[in-house]
């Protein structure tokens, strides 16, 4: 351990000696007046831009324990953490509750020598008498004096109910959930997931709540809270349609506060958000409307007949101008918007698949061809994931078309994406098949005629 300690020193620029310079620097700048200083990228304008931020009058207590942080730390060998401006403000933070610590920080014990692992254990260390969650360690990495002082409370054994700022209607169940909240998340939305758990939701359909936008929204926590609560009530939702309810929910709340979301039902309000998206969409492409020619593909149509009876057509149409592309991207959820440019040049030509079974159609595949080579670029499906097999199978239909003046190809990548989906394998010329093998059959025969002459 002596040799460590003695290789890491000389990175933080101190030398030892009886009494560290380390050490003699943290107590002068402690008792000198305080002197306001950027970082300049050395220990010591770290040091004094630290203290210049706390009052030598107000307040003593974090002055007082800040230098008694800094101090044992270099004595524990944690250099990395003294030398790091992000680290020296976690434990100016951990300083704004010095008069809430509940052990001798003289002490704690380097418990390894990973920076992040060393603070996360002493701010355990000084707070938690009794356990505490150990993703809200994080709030200590953050601004939030509300959040730290959630720490420091359920530490001296607080319930989550009584946590000070708690949204109201925060039943035991919630907080229950709310502490055991795995790692990786922020304290909001560990917030947004206990509460959807709180009201039944699946932990996936409380996860996607948890990593929506709900974390943005401002104001009006009893809206929000019944929008977490309806949400919570649907076995499973995607992730893109959760978000365009979202911003029509914010949309609508912003017009109307006494907007709510009683007797509202998913079906319904995913119409009315799906009207508002096209709406603003044509708004704000009406003055940049553009269109262009056709690459001049003769569109697909493709009939499967199913137990001799029901009959499936599938139909390609090309996409000629930026509002029918702006829509296809909002109704498939991917970017194909972002090909108006390309369209208009001329460099890619873009046509939805879209399945008709009686009066329904539903969109199935947008696809990518280049206009010079013909190649099938891209093929995508609803959030760019692959298009049914029997879509896919349509699509190998319409290359194959006699009565196609332009033969559409596809290139590699596409094909063997398309043949591991399971699509049919390439179509043989069957005469060629059939002469292949007419002279492997010959061969065997001449091998055999020979073998019986010897």
């Amino acid at each position: 351990m002596e040799t460590l300690y003695k290789t890491k020193t000389p990175e933080l620029g101190i030398r030892s000696s009886k009494k560290s310079k380390y050490i003699t620097l943290v107590e002068k700048v402690y008792q000198s007046e305080n002197k306001p200083q950027g970082y300049k990228r050395t220990i010591e304008s770290l040091l004094w831009s630290s203290f210049s931020k706390m009052s030598k009058t107000r307040n003593t207590w974090k002055r007082d324990t800040c230098k008694m942080l800094l101090i044992h730390l270099y004595n524990q060998g944690c250099y990395p953490v003294l030398k790091t401006p992000y680290y020296i403000e976690v434990l100016m933070r951990i300083s704004t509750f010095g008069i809430k610590i509940v052990r001798p920080i003289e002490s704690w014990k380097r418990p390894s020598f990973d920076p992040d692992e060393q603070l996360e254990d002493l701010i355990d260390f000084c707070f938690a008498k009794y356990p505490t969650p150990v993703f809200l360690t994080t709030a200590f990495y953050t601004v939030s004096l509300r959040h730290q002082l959630w720490y420091v409370q359920l530490g001296i054994g607080k319930s989550v109910k009584d946590l000070n700022g708690i949204p109201d209607h925060f039943t035991s169940k919630m907080g229950h959930e709310f502490r055991n909240t795995p790692r990786g998340y922020d304290v909001h939305q560990a917030l947004i997931r206990a509460r959807a758990l709180g009201y039944g939701a699946t932990h996936k359909v409380a996860d996607q709540l948890a990593w929506s936008r709900l974390t943005e929204v401002q104001g009006n926590d009893v809206f929000w809270g019944s929008v977490i609560q309806f949400f919570s009530n649907q076995k499973t939702i995607a992730h893109w349609d959760l978000l365009k309810l979202l911003e029509y929910l914010e949309m609508r709340i912003q017009r109307n506060r006494r907007y709510t979301m009683k007797g509202r039902t998913l079906k319904a309000l995913e119409n009315q958000a799906q009207e508002w998206h096209l709406e603003m969409q044509k708004m704000r492409n009406e003055a940049n409307y553009i269109s262009w020619p056709s690459c001049g593909i003769l569109p697909l149509n493709f009939e499967i007949v199913k137990d001799n009876t029901k009959t499936v057509t599938y139909k390609t149409v090309e996409l000629l101008n930026s509002d029918v592309l702006y829509e296809e991207g909002y109704d498939m959820n991917h970017c194909v918007a972002d090909y108006i440019d390309d369209c208009y040049e001329g460099s890619s030509a873009i046509f939805s698949l879209r399945k008709y079974s009686g009066e329904n159609m539903k969109k199935v595949a947008t696809i990518e061809i280049n206009p010079e080579t013909l190649e099938i670029l891209q093929i995508e499906g609803n959030c760019n994931t692959p298009p049914p097999s029997e879509a896919l199978i349509a699509i190998q239909s319409w290359r194959g078309m006699k009565e196609v003046q332009k033969n559409v190809v596809i290139n590699n990548a596409v094909q063997n994406e398309v043949y591991e989906l399971g699509s049919p394998e390439p179509i043989y010329d069957s005469s060629e098949v059939i002469r292949t093998l007419g002279w492997v059959l010959w061969v065997l025969f001449v091998i055999i005629v020979r073998s019986c002459r010897d």
